[in-house]
């Protein structure tokens, strides 16, 4: 069974200057089936990157997804985003522990 997408914002501040949004992805088994497929994690993360550079002024966004779950990573790499990094054994789910693949994209990359 297909599983689906849900997000997680933190809002991360150093210096107004160096603001930047996280956006978690993870796999959300309460998704209806029928509106699997259609695209709405990559045009629901569309927006929040639109806005977190135009209304914001954010300068970064990153997208945090485990290793493992080809459909999150697909969103950050078709937008453009730049894999940063790898956290090893970042969380221990279902028995085993999982790691978590850091994405990028400054504000200058968008569009």
């Amino acid at each position: 069974m297909d599983t689906g997408l849900a997000f997680g914002i933190k809002k991360k501040w150093q210096a107004l200057s160096d603001s930047y949004i996280w956006i978690g992805m993870q796999e959300n088994p309460r998704l209806d089936i029928e509106y699997i497929g259609m695209g709405l994690a990559t045009k629901a993360t569309k927006l929040l990157i639109n806005h977190s550079f135009e209304e914001l002024g954010l300068r970064k966004v990153e997208i945090n997804v485990a290793r493992e779950n080809l459909k999150s990573k697909a969103i950050p790499e078709r937008l453009g985003f730049t894999a940063e990094g790898t956290i090893r054994n970042y969380e221990y789910l279902n028995g085993e522990y999982h790691d978590r693949i850091i994405y990028g994209l400054l504000q200058d990359e968008w569009k």
